[in-house]
């Protein structure tokens, strides 16, 4: 063992270029997994401190607490710290657990069915603790998708270095297996190589990541601040259990690098190796037109297989990394996008009509006078007495029609379907029929959608009406029909009613269905056909309206609300007028989507520069292990030009079959990333084509100037001395 680890050390020191190539790999892989993880940290905890700075540290808020209640809940087990405070004149008692995991433990044993309660869901959802199966799938994809990705990028950049060290050694493993040495002992050299290298290697990496992600952090500071709308600025965090995994990590991902090239010097021939004897192949040549450089390629590249199989894939893998991390880019943006559009609207406010005409327009005209307002609007949905309209079947789409949403009335082709009224100013209206080119006739327009759920929880909507105009009857209740359905329900719980027997109020309606751009407030109804009126042709279709909704869409939403609130409270109906911020509810997303952008231009950063060392590292060595080839070639007359265009076609090859490997194996794993991050939303999966065609691309060039910069160097070696230096 003694002996191993003094050859291995000399070995080491003898050949310091090979490495100082080797220790650059490690270093660059260690970087990558500690720049990751830190950043990854850094951010996450940067988010905590965000969120504690704006709502406070607590894991669970209890509503209309009694005092037998609060110290009942001080002495449970677990407790940390409890807190009351007032929100809106209301008592919210706030509960702190030594441990955050135990939170939904805590609240099934100490707090009833009946007991009001909260999560402090956007503290925990950033700590990693969530009763949704989605978010932890997401996690959880997330985690792995990286893990893979930065392992297969470190082990093959160890991996080509090891292997390209143990190609240049095969004299000298021949020789020691030739004096008694073992193929246990050849092994144990290899090992003692990578572990020492190691030792060196990995905290270098972990002091460079940590500077690495301290200048991101820096950098980016004062944009993530005014991103994510809080004081706070994104920190260096150092971990020193995240610290002791990466050095693990990258102690692992060594052994495993080196273990191939190990087994590989183990198995070397002792005697093919000490004469030099790689074997003469012969080319067939196809036409009399085959250049010297093409011919001399083809037996290159038949020649040295295992060579040139370490060429290519390392040349896969950099495309393979650059396309995975791209996808794992787009996948996160589109998804936190996705899950934004879904609600449209900045604030929302519920107004009942109860409370005055009057009152509401002066409220609305408040509203929209405030500054960066995009788009304001309202909307009022005449109440449901059971309204049904009939439609032909073929009117229907045939989805629909073999859809669980289809009702077919007995006796009849016609399908029942429900049937909405929402009504919008006459403004809003008239603007709505300019934008999509409609005329103002006696016909509506409506939207007439059902969505379906599929196995991966992801929400479709379907059309259930054909595009065009159509005349259909509405039936619906009185309000002395409704309540007679009601006492007869009452009397008889377990009877079965046909509504059929109750509709007592008909009427006709023209309505077109399109594609058209509705208004911000038209939010209609899924699984039946929810029409659009203006608030003057209420009359025609007997609707009314109880309350209307007040819908915003602005960046300068936290203003607004806060100057509505202002005003509700100096007119008396701060208590009577709720509001609503989808905004604020989804800022834990703009968060998120923030400190994705962030990470993912750091990771294609440091994926890019680990690529192009991997591609340099690659052709460099493997074009200096050739030295005595291309003086050989040299001395018989052949330019260097035609060295340059015999490595072209070489290139050429690699390139392609590279691309070929590298396309078609990243792809199943943007597919497995897809299906990680975009659980339940509505996402097409999107091969990264762009990044695709530009890896592509950057190898070719990669690999053009560092064939320009090898040639170069071999421009000015001695032909002799290299000639000579194989058999030294």
């Amino acid at each position: 063992m003694g002996v191993c680890i003094k050859l291995a050390t000399r070995s080491l020191r003898k050949n310091k270029g090979r490495t100082l190539i080797t220790l650059m790999g490690i270093v660059l892989s260690v970087l990558m997994v500690c720049t990751i993880f830190t950043l990854l940290n850094s951010m996450l905890d940067s988010a905590i401190d965000s969120i504690i700075e704006k709502d406070g540290y607590w894991h669970i808020a209890v509503y209309n607490t009694t005092a037998e209640q609060i110290a009942d809940l001080e002495a449970a087990e677990g407790v940390l710290s409890t807190q009351m405070i007032s929100i809106d004149e209301n008592d919210v008692f706030r509960i702190t657990l030594k441990n955050p995991d135990e939170v939904y433990e805590f609240a099934s044993r100490y707090l009833s069915e009946t007991t009001e309660y909260s999560y402090h869901t956007e503290l925990l959802s950033y700590l990693g603790i969530s009763q949704s199966e989605s978010i932890k799938s997401l996690i959880m994809g997330i985690a792995a998708a990286l893990l893979l990705i930065i392992a297969v990028g470190a082990i093959s950049l160890i991996y080509n270095a090891f292997a390209i060290s143990v190609s240049e050694r095969t004299k000298e493993l021949g020789l020691l297996s030739s004096i008694g040495a073992t193929q246990k002992d050849i092994r144990t050299i290899v090992y003692s190589e990578a572990l020492l290298l190691g030792t060196v290697a990995i905290p270098i990496g972990i002091v460079l990541g940590l500077l690495t992600s301290w200048a991101l952090l820096d950098i980016f500071g004062a944009y993530m601040g005014k991103v994510l709308y809080v004081n706070i600025g994104m920190r260096l965090h150092i971990n020193g259990w995240l610290l002791m995994i990466t050095a693990i990590f990258g102690y692992l991902l060594v052994l495993l690098s080196a273990g191939v090239p190990a087994r590989a010097a183990s198995k070397i021939s002792i005697i093919g190796n000490l004469k030099g004897e790689k074997g003469v192949m012969k080319v067939k040549c196809s036409n009399f037109t085959s250049s010297a450089e093409n011919l001399l390629a083809k037996r290159t590249i038949k020649r040295e297989k295992k060579a040139f199989r370490a060429i290519t894939f390392s040349l896969a893998i950099s495309i393979f990394l650059f396309v995975s991390a791209n996808a794992f880019s787009l996948y996160m943006l589109s998804f936190v996008e996705a899950e934004r559009k879904n609600i449209g609207y900045d604030l929302r406010m519920n107004y009942s009509m109860e409370f005055g005409t009057k009152e509401f327009d002066e409220l609305y005209s408040f509203v929209k006078s405030q500054d960066g307002i995009d788009e304001v609007g309202w909307f009022a949905e005449s109440p449901s007495h059971f309204h049904s309209v009939l439609l032909d079947s073929e009117w229907i789409t045939d989805s629909y029609r073999g859809s669980d949403w289809a009702t077919l009335k007995e006796s009849s082709e016609l399908y029942k379907a429900p049937f909405y009224i929402f009504i919008i100013s006459n403004e809003r209206y008239s603007e709505f029929l300019s934008q999509n080119g409609l005329k103002n006739d006696n016909s509506v327009y409506a939207s007439a959608f059902y969505d379906e759920i599929d196995e991966d929880s992801k929400s479709t909507s379907f059309p259930i009406l054909k595009d065009g105009s159509y005349h259909a009857d509405v039936r619906y209740m009185s309000e002395a029909a409704s309540e007679r359905l009601s006492q007869d329900i009452n009397a008889n719980p377990n009877d079965r009613f046909d509504y059929e027997n109750y509709y007592d109020t008909f009427f006709s309606v023209n309505f077109t269905v399109g594609n058209y751009d509705f208004p911000l407030e038209f939010r209609p109804n899924y699984g039946g056909i929810s029409i659009l009126i203006p608030e003057s042709r209420m009359p025609e279709f007997n609707a009314e309206i109880t309350s209307k909704e007040i819908m915003i869409q602005s960046p300068n939403y936290a203003n607004i609300q806060k100057n509505t609130t202002d005003y509700l409270t100096s007119v008396g109906l701060a208590e009577d007028v709720s509001i609503f911020s989808s905004a604020e509810s989804y800022e834990s997303q703009r968060n998120f989507a923030a400190m994705i952008k962030l990470f993912s231009t750091s990771f294609l950063i440091l994926l890019t520069v680990i690529s192009c060392a991997n591609v340099f590292n690659v052709i460099t060595t493997s074009l200096n292990m050739r030295k005595r080839e291309f003086a050989v070639l040299r001395s018989v007359g052949m330019t260097v030009n035609k060295l340059f265009a015999m490595l072209c076609i070489e290139n050429l090859r690699n390139g392609l079959l590279a691309i070929l490997i590298g396309g078609i194996s990243s792809l199943p794993l943007c597919y497995l990333i897809y299906k990680s991050i975009v659980v339940g939303a509505v996402i097409d999966f999107v091969f990264p084509l762009g990044a695709f065609v530009i890896s592509s691309l950057a190898m070719f060039l990669i690999m053009f100037l560092t064939s320009l910069y090898g040639l170069w160097k071999i421009k000015n070696g001695d032909i002799i001395a290299d000639v000579r230096n194989d058999f030294v």
